[in-house]
């Protein structure tokens, strides 16, 4: 869950009995780390993330990603904001595992937004299915989800990792995948070449 105006994120994840709890540490991590990264790559400020895990009656546990609040809502800070709420739920759903329904705060909070630059229910939900999808290709090109499965991985490890850490692994990550893509298509237009 991602709270824009408050300096707290925090996610509810309920481990189901046929999966084991370091997965659903792992789809957190994903979760978290697919908030940070959409909002590394649309230029929104975060404090870092932290990953505490919480021993519930229910056995449920939690994520935590702060961040400092927002004044001025204008439309292109609202769409960055629907894209930065489905970015977590996106993640999870290219790591292939099923999206918790439990994470409403989110869905709430891209729809808030979404309804902020619509004038009816018809375009509010066209324009929120155009900005998920959006940050669903932006999540997939694959330098950016290499930045998602660092973080998230080293999420999982430290359990905490501040901002500039945290920008420091998106932005080697993808610098250096961006670096293999280029030397990569470099060696095909070499090949066609020398045919």
């Amino acid at each position: 869950m991602f709270f824009p105006n408050t300096c707290e994120h925090r996610t509810k994840v309920r481990p189901d009995k046929t999966v084991k709890r370091p997965s659903k540490i792992k789809q957190a991590a994903y979760h978290e780390a697919g908030h940070a990264v959409a909002a590394y790559l649309l230029h929104e400020r975060f404090a870092g993330l932290e990953m505490t895990v919480v021993d519930g009656p229910d056995g449920s546990f939690y994520t935590r990603r702060r961040r400092s609040g927002q004044d001025k809502w204008t439309n292109t800070l609202n769409e960055k904001y629907v894209m930065i709420y489905s970015a977590g739920a996106i993640a999870e759903q290219l790591l292939g595992v099923h999206v918790q329904t439990t994470d409403y705060i989110d869905i709430w909070g891209a729809v808030r937004h979404a309804w902020s630059i619509a004038n009816n229910l018809d375009e509010m939900l066209t324009h929120y299915r155009q900005l998920v999808e959006r940050t669903k290709k932006l999540l997939e090109y694959k330098p950016n989800w290499a930045a998602v499965q660092a973080l998230a991985q080293e999420l999982v490890e430290r359990k905490r990792i501040d901002e500039k850490h945290a920008r420091h692994i998106i932005q080697q990550t993808i610098n250096r995948e961006v670096a293999v893509e280029e030397e990569q298509k470099q060696v095909k237009k070499n090949k066609g070449q020398a045919k």
